[in-house]
């Protein structure tokens, strides 16, 4: 097999008797900064619980994926190839897209339009030989990486990466002290988690500020991602996506049925991220229009 280029998305394929190892190897491959388009934190329905049109827009959306990505894993391990491994296969071919399998499939004419068969190792080498072009700081971050939820004593922490942040923004204000109150209040407050990323020797790269409402149009929980921030010499490196992904898995754990954030059109980069994990701007009822966030200072009264 010759060295590929770095590979930013990947969709895993295959059964859901390998659900669980196909978590697995997601968390492997976003730990190395990959997105990994398929499968997806939260809740799960096996096809046989669904209707026809939840099976039908399950699909549609799982071929979207397989659209996004850039590398098409097949997990059929054991070689089992079930209808949809083959309808993935044929999809994958046709969009030109390389399919790598972990084991061999029999079929002559499906094993045709297999790029190459890996094993996990092999394909983790494959998709992240940046890792090695970048020496160990990379390589060493993606391996230490920590993302936990903060207490207290990350106070201090979360007050560097806030200052941080606002001086990303170009802004002068809330001063630091301002921000080290309003975080500590924050860290007392129950519908509010801050979400913290730790490097080698726990050195703050990043952090996640969730809010939690209740709302009456689910009838449940909704979260909004109210900050998402990482350091610049962290940036790329994957620390991002595994911040939003556990967001996104907390917000689940705790019940809500919808996740949030706002984001500038023009920060394209962040947008990418945050579509390939799930979140759209568009809405079917306004036949695709994209919602917008709208803002006013207000002077106290």
């Amino acid at each position: 097999m010759g060295r590929m280029r770095h590979i930013k998305s990947v969709c895993i394929c295959g059964s859901f008797r390998f659900y669980d190892e196909m978590v697995q190897l997601r968390n492997a491959l976003q730990a190395r900064g990959v997105i990994c388009e398929w499968p997806m934190p939260g809740p799960r329905r096996a096809p046989q619980d669904m209707t026809t049109d939840e099976a039908r827009d399950a699909i549609t959306r799982h071929l979207e994926r397989m659209d996004r990505a850039e590398l098409i894993f097949l997990f059929n391990k054991g070689g089992y190839t079930g209808d949809s491994v083959v309808m993935e296969i044929g999809y994958a071919y046709a969009q030109r897209k390389p399919v790598y399998t972990l084991a061999p499939i029999q079929d002559p004419f499906l094993s045709s339009l297999v790029t190459a068969v890996v094993s996990i190792e092999e394909l983790l080498h494959l998709v992240c030989p940046w890792q090695r072009e970048l020496g160990v700081a990379a390589s060493g971050l993606a391996q230490h990486l920590e993302i936990r939820l903060a207490g207290e004593a990350d106070l201090e922490g979360l007050v560097r990466l806030a200052v941080a942040f606002r001086d990303h923004l170009g802004q002068s204000t809330p001063s630091e002290t301002d921000l080290r109150a309003s975080i500590a209040r924050l860290l007392q407050d129950a519908g509010t988690e801050f979400f913290l990323a730790c490097g080698a020797r726990g050195a703050p790269l990043g952090y996640v500020q969730a809010r939690y409402r209740y709302s009456a149009w689910t009838c449940a929980l909704e979260a909004e991602l109210e900050d998402v921030f990482v350091l610049r010499e962290a940036r790329r490196c994957g620390v991002g996506l595994r911040l939003v992904t556990f967001a996104i898995t907390r917000a689940t754990a705790r019940g809500c049925r919808a996740i949030g954030l706002n984001t500038n059109e023009r920060n394209t980069e962040a947008v990418a991220l945050y579509q390939r994990l799930g979140l759209r701007a568009e809405r079917q009822r306004w036949q695709g229009g994209r919602q917008l966030w709208l803002t006013q200072s207000l002077l106290p009264g």
